[in-house]
């Protein structure tokens, strides 16, 4: 199987909009995320994992959130604008999602704390068509 990893665009300069929409829009059952070279649209039942990590800056860390479909992969982290509106209306919209997320991967400091967030169940026909 082939695996992308979808480059974001919208990276903010300073001034986050973390608890705006961002790059983010939200519409029934899915979402639209700005990418580098697209708009992509997503049905919140796509999402088969979202997990997120840690990466220690030196000065600072950064927190990574990598959001997975059946063959490709998005990465956001605590810069992107919108992320945190994001993760609020996934813990909504999916169910068994891990809402004291932040404070597993941010703490302790400089480990890496790697987190499953979400992760889709599984389906008895989805069983029976492997």
């Amino acid at each position: 199987m082939h695996y992308f990893s979808e480059e974001i665009s919208g990276n903010s300069n300073g001034n986050p909009s973390i608890y705006q929409d961002g790059i983010f829009s939200y519409s029934g059952n899915t979402f639209s995320i700005q990418l580098v070279t697209e708009v992509r649209i997503i049905e919140w039942n796509d999402i088969l994992l979202i997990s997120a990590y840690k990466i220690d800056q030196f000065t600072v860390d950064s927190i990574i959130i990598d959001i997975h479909f059946a063959e490709t992969c998005i990465s956001i982290n605590d810069q992107t604008e919108g992320y945190l509106k994001f993760m609020d209306v996934a813990a909504e919209r999916l169910v068994n999602f891990k809402r004291d997320w932040f404070s597993v991967v941010a703490f302790p400091p400089i480990e890496t704390n790697l987190t499953t967030i979400y992760e889709k169940p599984i389906t008895r026909n989805e069983i029976g068509s492997h």
